[in-house]
């Protein structure tokens, strides 16, 4: 007879074995954050710890955090997503990426076609929610947003900021856009997953009036065999 133990781990290194045959680079799993057998089953098969992801979520509705502008000079503009361009989100979601407190232990695994693909999955995708933050010339941030089904929520897949632009009131200005879009529809509220250990961003969130709902422990398994095996 299998323990508990031993038939989830044969499962979780079956499923591993099932996704690289597919051409899966990475697989991730979340725990709830007290799952010790689990925890062990990972690290026996091959995972490796993230994060601790903490979900936050608060009513559209609410005013906290609206009021403001950036702090710069140079005019702000907003581009929507779509075909012609694509290449300005890679590049910009690419360069956001750089010295990021979210998950920084994901960067380097994934191409940026991987990227933008598993953002487009992770909720409903809808282009017009998608959005660049141009100062200037070239953008200095991204927030990209899509539809919870069954929950009425709003959900902010990703934000990010530029280098350069960082620290200048900018993340801010990208999530009262996130609010601005979800208030001009029928949703409720606006939900994210944050890092914990991201202290800028969660200050920022805290001063929208986001609260806790949840956390899980996120962990992943790379590199796995590519296609080409």
């Amino acid at each position: 007879m299998f323990s508990d133990g031993e038939a989830l781990l044969a499962l979780v290194i079956h499923l591993k074995g099932e996704a690289e045959k597919q051409g899966v680079r990475l697989v991730q799993c979340l725990l709830e954050p007290d799952a010790a057998l689990e925890v062990e089953v990972l690290r026996q098969a091959g995972f490796r710890r993230l994060a601790r992801l903490d979900f936050l979520s608060r009513e559209l509705s609410l005013a906290a955090g609206l009021s403001g502008t950036v702090e710069a000079g140079p005019a702000l503009s907003w581009v929507p997503y779509g075909p012609t361009v694509h290449a300005q989100f890679a590049r910009t979601v690419m360069e956001t990426y750089q010295g990021t407190l979210d998950c920084p232990g994901l960067n380097g695994l994934r191409t940026i076609e991987d990227i933008l693909a598993g953002h487009k999955a992770a909720a409903v995708h809808d282009p017009a929610w998608w959005r660049l933050l141009v100062c200037d010339g070239p953008p200095v941030g991204c927030v990209l947003l899509g539809e919870v089904p069954f929950r009425r929520a709003l959900e902010l897949i990703y934000m990010g900021v530029v280098p350069g632009a960082r620290r200048g009131g900018i993340g801010a200005t990208l999530l009262r856009e996130a609010v601005r879009l979800g208030r001009a529809t029928r949703l409720e509220r606006i939900t994210l997953a944050v890092d914990a250990a991201n202290t800028p961003a969660r200050r920022l969130y805290e001063r929208f009036g986001f609260e806790p709902c949840a956390s899980r422990e996120a962990w992943i398994a790379v590199p796995l065999r590519d296609a080409k095996g």
